[in-house]
């Protein structure tokens, strides 16, 4: 199996330090497949978050000064000098890559004519409209093509979100478009090229079924033992709803939320504990979820906000937001999923992340 990735994988957890790039590295040391990542997506993701970096210090930068001017006292902010940030953050990934045995592919010998060839004649990753976008979406394309002409292999997975440009149609999300599928005919490669959407759906369909499940230990933490995962939680309020805040989740039921702002979690209420792995002879892998209470402030359309009836957990606290929109505040029920890695011999946790969340009801 070849394994390869596009930039936008990386950009929620640039460092690599999440539970589903733990149990990557774990698959790879054990299966030994090959790894792959364009230059150009190594790049594309340093920048990214050198784009962030700045963009969150101009913020905070801009507070610094509305609070001295509030205050009438010289706020000190910590200088941050994005150079310097740069070079940091290119070796640190350097050193998670090496830790993953993820192979980085010089760029395409490609010829600039035989790319704008494929842009004029409109053929995928290139958009359809003819303005040139998608232009390193092809040198990416064209570097794994390089390489799979000369590694062959059965089967190649290329994780990307970007669906509607590498991806057969959005309801055939895993199937390689067809312009593509003709330049690996056309190249007489024959490894089959499929696309899997995040590193979280490759880990649930291709490396949690080569995991050992430690019944054992699943049946313990039900009891409590050896982690109390409710009064984990309650120790972690503050990490916990940083970490649901930061994920993007759809706010619809039963009320089209727009701009929703997850103010306080109230939790976990109940906790259910999942499927346990064994990742090797030390740690273990534990999956589990709670049900939260979740205030939120929102904005609700005023159509919607005229059809609620008492029993519905919205408040009104700015009716005159704007013409369309009213300003609410509501309870929620969410479903909180964890992920957690906890060192048997050591006896303690030594990862834990937010995974998902979704709401049940309100």
């Amino acid at each position: 199996m070849q394994i390869a990735f596009d930039s936008n994988v990386f950009y929620k957890d640039p460092n690599l330090k999440g539970e589903d790039w733990t149990l990557l590295e774990q698959f790879v040391q054990g299966r030994r497949p090959t790894v792959l990542l364009p230059q150009l997506v190594f790049e594309e993701v340093v920048n990214k978050v050198c784009e962030r970096l700045q963009s969150a210090y101009s913020k905070i930068k801009s507070e610094q000064r509305e609070i001295s001017s509030l205050t009438e006292k010289q706020y000190k902010l910590t200088n941050i000098k994005i150079p310097k940030e740069r070079k940091a953050f290119e070796l640190r990934l350097h050193r998670r890559l090496r830790e993953c045995r993820i192979q980085l592919l010089n760029y395409p010998a490609i010829t600039h004519q035989d790319i704008v060839a494929r842009d004029l004649s409109r053929r995928k990753p290139f958009a359809p409209d003819g303005e040139g976008r998608g232009y390193r979406d092809a040198l990416i394309w064209h570097t794994l093509i390089e390489y799979l002409r000369d590694n062959p292999d059965d089967v190649c997975i290329f994780i990307t979100e970007n669906c509607s440009d590498f991806c057969s149609s959005r309801h055939e999300t895993k199937v390689l478009h067809a312009d593509l599928q003709a330049d690996l005919d056309k190249a007489r490669i024959k490894t089959k090229v499929q696309i899997r959407s995040s590193l979280a759906e490759f880990v649930a369909e291709f490396v949690k079924p080569t995991l050992k499940k430690l019944e054992d230990l699943r049946r313990s933490l039900t009891t409590g033992a050896p982690i109390r995962l409710k009064r984990y939680l309650e120790t972690r309020e503050q990490a916990v709803l940083d970490g649901v805040r930061s994920l993007d989740f759809p706010m619809t039921f039963p009320f089209d939320f727009e701009g929703v702002e997850i103010t306080m979690l109230d939790g976990p209420l109940e906790i259910e504990v999942g499927d346990v792995y064994e990742l090797n002879d030390k740690q273990a892998y534990i999956e589990f979820s709670g049900i939260y209470e979740a205030d939120i402030d929102a904005y609700l359309r005023k159509t919607d906000v005229l059809g609620l009836d008492k029993t519905d957990r919205v408040n009104v606290t700015d009716w005159d937001w704007n013409e369309q929109y009213a300003e609410v505040g509501a309870s929620v029920i969410l479903k909180v999923e964890f992920g957690l890695t906890y060192n048997q011999i050591k006896k303690r946790v030594v990862g834990f992340e937010v995974k998902d969340a979704a709401v049940i009801s309100a």
